[in-house]
């Protein structure tokens, strides 16, 4: 009896360190292939790795870092939301809050990209990155705003043919030369930043010897776009409005206000 006891105990022990070993080597080959810039075959290493460990941490969030480089913002996001709950620290949630920020910033849905930065301050108050990022999003959300408001008083004032006419005119110019600008980035730059990457993610795997990809594999800084003190201005006013919220929020709980009511003899 026994001696049946110890052989099954063994027998799983072996399939446990057998799947460990799969899993390992998936993720090996799936952040080769992810530093290499081969995104596709990365995906299939770590989506391996997580049919074989459903809840390993690593392999789910290399996985959702593959599907942003290869523009699957849906598939980041489904995956992200899955590894936010297996995270073993807090500073890594901080992360894949980040993450989520930041692809729901390429798919322009500003308020779900604010709440996730704001989810990862709360875990990680110093993260700058996420501190950036949420002032950007801020802001382009303002930017919208802004630009809808403006529309909605073009329409209710209406306009004559002409200064119609001049505006399409002025927009189709702006697009073109957007397109060509866009055209000259996404031929020059965009390939200089992908080799300088590329650089920058084989050498921090060799330094670090990590089983993840590099945090900055899938977020997008956008801190070089607005200065410190546009920032910190763009949060106090934001945290300014939320906090004058919450105070009418709270008013209007608050019991005791209006007329009492005439009893029906």
């Amino acid at each position: 009896m026994i001696y049946r006891i110890t052989l099954l105990l063994s027998l799983l022990i072996s399939i446990h360190v057998t799947a460990q070993d799969v899993v390992k080597r998936n993720l090996y080959y799936g952040n080769q292939a992810f530093v290499e810039g081969d995104y596709e075959d990365a995906v299939d290493y770590y989506e391996d790795a997580v049919s074989e460990s459903p809840l390993n941490y690593k392999a789910n969030y290399n996985l959702a870092n593959a599907y942003f480089r290869m523009g699957e913002f849906d598939k980041t996001i489904e995956h992200l939301n899955t590894v936010v709950n297996l995270a073993p620290s807090s500073y890594d949630k901080s992360k894949v809050y980040h993450n989520i920020g930041n692809a729901y910033m390429m798919k322009q849905e500003w308020d779900k990209a604010i709440d996730a930065y704001k989810s990862g301050l709360r875990l990680n108050p110093s993260d700058e990155e996420t501190r950036y990022n949420l002032a950007y999003a801020l802001q382009l959300k303002q930017e919208q705003e802004n630009q809808q408001k403006e529309k909605q008083d073009q329409d209710s004032n209406g306009g004559d043919g002409q200064n119609s006419g001049e505006n399409q005119n002025d927009e189709q110019n702006e697009n073109q030369n957007e397109n060509q600008n866009d055209e000259q980035d996404e031929n020059g730059n965009d390939n200089q930043n992908e080799e300088q990457n590329n650089g920058d993610n084989q050498s921090d795997g060799n330094q670090n010897g990590t089983d993840e990809t590099d945090e900055n594999g899938s977020p997008q800084d956008y801190s070089s776009k607005l200065s410190k003190e546009q920032i910190q201005n763009i949060l106090d006013t934001y945290y300014k409005r939320e906090k004058e919220l919450q105070k009418k929020i709270d008013k209007n709980k608050r019991v005791g206000y209006g007329t009492p009511k005439k009893k029906d003899w």
